[in-house]
């Protein structure tokens, strides 16, 4: 037996194998190939091949292995073992097959729209970006967040954390925006960077909306998010990533009339030096005539069931806008110009229909979405209402409805699913009510699979001056798969409690209570459970506390937090200490702010600790400084920060990044620059990312899908 790999480099998720097997024998042969994959690998005829050979006969037998996107990235072994009818083991051969690194991300906003209005425009505002890895490796990120026209001028948040394979990780903070009073509306960047090179994979934005009486509401769609580049206009780009690395990039987007509508377009293209074809994504041309649009190349729909590649689209909207039809079809490659046979990685197709398309008291929607999935080799259907409706000026609804229906190929069978989300806001006796709600069953091919979670809060100002709130969180996470084994669970049950004093002079402080419960097998394998299925707790009680200043002439402020209290960890009985101390200070362009972290607040975080060895209690640090400042009239901006972070996971870990833009009437210019050290024992990593580009604008107009003009022809015959 011999086997051959033919495998080729434009189809990285199939395994081209031929296995020539010949009876060398004086009989003829019965039995079996038997074919042994690793996981994330499946053979698509089968683990088991029959075979029948005469007296030196050869036959050669292709075999296809696909390969996933859960299997892990380095050599893995395919084994072929070829045994008689009697079971007897004739000839075994091993295959060493290299699983090339899958880093990508995707970062998404939970909420993109967020609405307020005179009721609870007191409330504090909470941004959630969720970060799928849809690779094959486990990767630490950071997630900024960019609040603008605060009280001491535009900050940056960070979160830090890790997403492991094929599942995501929600990233959130909450501010209180009262500078919202003024403006119909404010925007939240917000990107993702991959660590330690600081590599950005994803913006995207989140518009809170004020939406009371005295103001009008504002399409966000227009609107561009963490980017250099603006509409109408050319951005070339160079980046040089560490000593070896080079990226040179093409980007721009916009638009020009017709005589007869108008045409826009957008592109994005880049390449590396050690990348053998360009990357072609974010690139499409659409034409808008009347009430109408087509749209071709890339195409990204953030449904229920989301689809992105190459594609097509069309809408129709009605004359008054209220009611719209949208429809599109999707190739799932997300490089337009790759070499990949179309529909090789899958399609979809999608139809959408809504009634008060810019009504956001009163609105429904009905959705279809088809995926073809070759990996799970399934074929998944997903039809779907989604209602708002404004009952009162105190009572929101919005609610969602989805039922699926999956066909497998592998055992032709049939699963049905359901999805259902309501979300809600309300007052009764003078208590603000917000609540959030979503299930999906374990099966669902909606971008939520297997998940109950329940969010309710309360709130309510107490003895006129005072503010009370409660926060409840509930939720179950465990998805099931046909295609392979899953039997991950993930419970958390998490209450917020607290009261917010009335402030006094320039000072206001508030305690609090906080009760966590976390229930996984996510860790198992890092605590040295080798029970995939035992689930491990961690428990904590914290009180809390936080006072906040503002010096009279508002140019100085500062915040500082502290929580307390005990956990109980998986494998200790006696509950421990757990303490945080964050604290945040700003002067005009200026932002400090820091973190001191004594105990795991996660299981994650007490399982990295327990394989690093460490004995002690789980530490963190973190430092970081901000400054943002525009000069001459707004045309250069200038952003620059470092950080130190030390703990178990991320070690000592120093880093630094400075950009430099300037914004002119007919060009533009930017340069970015970031440089992270990392240091964990014996290993130390040191990364300088530096990137230039240049922008040209275009001459902007104002694109009219209208008729520009009118033809008229008159013929006339006359035959006397």
């Amino acid at each position: 037996m011999e086997i051959r790999n033919e495998s080729t480099a434009d189809k990285p998720n199939i395994v081209d194998l031929v296995v020539l097997v010949k009876n060398e024998t004086s009989s003829k042969f019965e039995g079996n190939i038997y074919i042994d994959v690793p996981k994330g690998f499946r053979s698509v005829s089968g683990n088991q091949i029959k075979l029948e050979l005469s007296v030196e006969e050869k036959r050669f037998l292709p075999v296809k292995i696909l390969v996933s996107n859960d299997a892990g990235y380095g050599d893995e072994e395919i084994v072929f073992s070829c045994k008689s009818s009697a079971n007897e083991l004739i000839v075994k051969k091993k295959l060493i097959y290299r699983v090339q690194e899958n880093n990508t991300l995707r970062l998404n906003a939970e909420n993109p729209l967020i609405y307020m209005n005179e009721n609870n425009i007191n409330d504090s505002v909470e941004i959630k970006a969720r970060v799928t890895n849809m690779g094959n490796k486990r990767q630490d990120i950071t997630v900024v967040f960019k609040i603008p026209e605060t009280a001491q001028g535009t900050i940056f948040v960070e979160r830090k954390g890790s997403v492991d394979v094929l599942k995501d990780t929600v990233f959130s903070f909450k501010f209180i925006p009262a500078h919202i009073l003024k403006s119909t509306q404010m925007t939240i960047n917000i990107a993702g960077f991959r660590e330690p090179e600081k590599e950005i994979f994803g913006n995207t934005s989140v518009s809170v909306q004020n939406i009371s009486s005295t103001q009008r509401y504002r399409d966000m769609q227009p609107l561009m998010g963490y980017s250099s580049y603006a509409k109408n206009s050319i951005t070339a780009g160079y980046r040089r990533i560490g000593d070896n690395a080079d990226m040179y990039q093409l980007i721009g987007s916009g638009g020009f009339n017709l005589p007869a509508g108008y045409i826009f377009i957008s592109g994005n293209i880049y390449t590396m030096n050690n990348q053998d074809d360009p990357i072609v994504n974010n690139t499409y041309i659409s034409y808008h005539r009347g009430n109408s649009a087509v749209t071709l190349g890339n195409v990204n729909r953030m449904l229920e069931m989301p689809l992105f590649g190459r594609g097509a689209e069309y809408s129709l909207t009605s004359a008054d806008k209220d009611k719209k039809v949208e429809i599109g079809f999707i190739d799932q490659s997300f490089n337009l110009i790759e070499k990949t046979p179309f529909l090789q990685n899958g399609y979809g197709l999608y139809a959408k229909g809504t009634i008060g398309a810019q009504n956001t008291s009163r609105s429904i929607s009905g959705v279809y979405v088809f995926r073809n999935d070759p990996y799970e080799k399934a074929d998944h259907n997903l039809l779907g209402t989604d209602v708002q409706y404004l009952f009162s000026k105190d009572w929101r609804l919005n609610a969602k409805l989805y039922s699926g229906m999956s066909f497998y190929e592998a055992d032709r069978s049939t699963k049905p699913s359901l999805g259902v989300e309501s979300q809600y806001s309300g007052v009764i006796s003078k208590i603000n009510l917000n609540g959030s709600y979503f299930y999906s069953t374990d099966y669902y091919p909606g971008n939520r699979r297997g998940v109950l979670q329940i969010q309710q809060s309360f709130s309510k100002n107490i003895f006129k001056e005072h503010y009370w709130y409660a926060n409840i969180l509930v939720s179950d996470f465990s998805p099931k798969y046909f295609s392979y084994d899953y039997n991950t669970r993930s419970k958390n049950l998490r209450l917020d409690t607290g009261i917010n004093f009335a402030k006094k002079g320039d000072f206001g402080w508030g305690i609090g209570y906080q009760y966590q419960e976390e229930t996984s097998n996510n860790y198992n394998s890092f605590l040295g459970i080798f029970n995939s299925f035992e689930q491990n707790q961690l428990k904590a009680q914290r009180l809390t506390e936080y006072t906040n200043w503002t010096s009279p002439d508002k140019k100085h402020s500062s915040i500082l937090g502290i929580e307390a209290g005990l956990v109980t960890y998986p494998d200790m009985e006696k509950p421990r200490l757990q303490m945080k101390l964050s604290g945040n200070y700003g002067y005009k362009a200026f932002s400090f702010s820091y973190i001191y972290q004594y105990g795991a607040y996660f299981l994650s975080e007490y399982a990295f600790s327990k394989v690093m060895n460490k004995t002690e209690d789980y530490k963190k640090l973190s430092l970081s400084a901000f400054y943002n400042k525009t000069l001459f009239k707004n045309k250069i901006n200038v952003i620059s920060g470092v950080s130190y972070t030390d703990d178990i996971l991320y070690g000592k870990a120093p880093s630094a990044f400075f950009n430099l833009k300037y914004l002119g009437k007919q060009y533009g210019l930017y340069l970015n620059s970031s440089w992270y050290k990392y240091s964990i024992g014996s290993l130390h990593t040191n990364m300088l990312t530096i990137e230039a580009g240049v922008t040209l604008n275009l001459p902007t107009n104002t694109l009219d899908p209208g008729k520009k003009g009118s033809i008229k022809a008159f013929v006339y015959y006359d035959n006397n």
